[in-house]
């Protein structure tokens, strides 16, 4: 079961053979948390946008426009500490 797709995107996915290439997309990209990886591409970009998800699946987008600061609050919530 995917957690950013619904019945509506399985079945466009399906008409247009892109299932495998959305499963794919989604096990590259969606985290509950920010590794050194991620943390290390954030602080070189000039600024960068951060979404998140609600429990009832509403997204919300922060935006960062100093470079390589991430604010206090953020960083125990996107490392998983």
């Amino acid at each position: 079961m995917s957690s950013i797709y619904g019945e509506v995107h399985r079945g466009l996915q399906d008409k247009f053979e892109t299932r495998r290439l959305a499963d794919r997309l989604e096990a590259m990209i969606v985290k509950d948390f920010m590794d050194e990886q991620d943390q290390g591409f954030a602080s070189t970009r000039d600024m960068f946008f951060l979404s998140t998800v609600d429990q009832y699946g509403r997204p919300t987008v922060s935006y960062n426009p100093i470079k390589g600061v991430i604010p206090a609050s953020s960083k125990s919530s996107m490392t998983g500490r």
